[in-house]
């Protein structure tokens, strides 16, 4: 069970080292482990950030040939029917391996019983019995084994093991040019937004609306996925203007979205002068 927090998005690209070093310690080449992908703290996000995060974990989940569930321990969404599911997984391995351990007891049983001397009318009798048993019951293993290797392959055309690399760039580097959008599209409002748990890219998108009504056409951006260095030239488009609504979190901190811009703003090397701007801070 590998587990990282919906919250901070950036534990999720950790997972694939995470379960490479638990299957090399673990040495389960002749039985395979049952993964789980497990993502927490889901109370923290709102629905729509939630989505987005969703949709990496899925990608990350079917690269990884595990099975992705998201809880919360705070409101205990999913934690019950998680472990449960995976109590029935283990459940059902420990039943298949009783059944066939039953199955070779049974076949030096009846090699014993036979070597051993039987009244005629007896032996014909408990042969017969002892045949239509154990067709019954072989069938019926049979049939366990075909319903659940249907079900597996549902979920997975393999068993196999080996991990393909997850990607988890949101944008290829010729699309993070706040400044080309703008410019491609007649805009001049960028809304960028710090954001921890959705709110703040929430109350982003409302003041871009917003611009319409001041003749402004707008835009949200994610400082993360933007090459932030372009502010200095964002003086260059005519009435433009750039809002920066930031929410902190835990003690003050900025938010995973927005440190490295607030770090690119400490080093005080950009030329922001001219730069017509407003703050909006959340807390």
């Amino acid at each position: 069970m590998v587990i990282f927090d919906l919250s901070a998005i950036r534990t999720l690209a950790n997972c694939k080292k995470w379960l490479q070093d638990a299957l090399e310690v673990s040495n389960s080449a002749d039985d395979p482990p049952y993964i789980f992908l497990v993502g927490s703290k889901k109370d923290l996000l709102s629905e729509a950030s939630y989505k987005i995060t969703e949709d990496m974990a899925l990608n990350t989940a079917k690269n990884l040939q595990a099975e992705y569930w998201s809880v919360s321990s705070k409101t205990g969404e999913n934690i019950d029917e998680l472990f449960c599911r995976v109590a029935a997984l283990c459940f059902d391995d420990d039943q298949c391996k009783a059944t066939m351990a039953n199955i070779l007891n049974m076949d030096e049983a009846e090699a014993s019983i036979g070597t051993q001397q039987i009244p005629e009318a007896s032996e014909a009798l408990f042969s017969t019995v002892d045949i239509i048993l154990l067709t019954i019951l072989i069938g019926g293993i049979a049939w366990w084994f075909l319903n659940k290797q249907k079900k597996k392959d549902v979920t997975t055309s393999t068993r196999s093991y080996s991990i393909q690399p997850t990607s988890m760039s949101l944008q290829t580097s010729s699309d993070n040019s706040f400044i080309k959008k703008l410019k491609t599209s007649g805009r001049s409002l960028v809304v960028f937004y710090g954001s921890q748990t959705g709110t703040g890219e929430e109350f982003a998108g409302r003041l871009a609306k917003e611009g319409v009504r001041y003749h402004l056409k707008g835009m949200v951006a994610d400082p993360e996925e933007c090459d932030m260095e372009e502010l200095v030239n964002l003086k260059s488009i005519p009435t433009s203007l750039a809002v920066f609504c930031l929410a902190t979190y835990g003690e003050g901190d900025p938010t995973d979205n927005a440190m490295e811009f607030y770090e690119w703003l400490q080093n005080g090397d950009a030329d922001l002068s001219g730069l017509n701007y407003a703050v909006s801070d959340l807390h």
